[in-house]
């Protein structure tokens, strides 16, 4: 059960990195493929919209996930971590 909480820890904390990769090659290969012939004046090759919706959508994954990842780390260092809230209670004077 401890590596299963810890590949879930693991997933949630690094996983949104897949989606940001995702979105941004994606725009570099819309890029690539449909601005560069038009700077070099050539006739340009495909639609961009499909493209342009995957890297919208993977960066909206992106952002929900990497907000999710942070919600839980806040979450778990301010109210499960028993020495940062202890730290933070005689800090704050309410334990004597």
């Amino acid at each position: 059960m401890s590596k299963l909480k810890t590949l879930l820890f693991i997933i949630l904390n690094y996983g949104w990195v897949f989606p940001l990769f995702i979105s941004i090659s994606t725009i570099i290969s819309f890029l690539t493929m449909e601005v560069s012939p038009k700077i070099y004046e050539t006739e340009y090759k495909l639609n961009s919209f499909p493209y342009l919706e995957l890297a919208e959508q993977m960066s909206i994954l992106f952002i929900i996930w990497v907000s999710l990842a942070m919600l839980v780390r806040i979450f778990h260092e301010l109210f499960l971590s028993n020495n940062l809230l202890s730290a933070l209670l005689h800090r704050f004077y309410i334990f004597q």
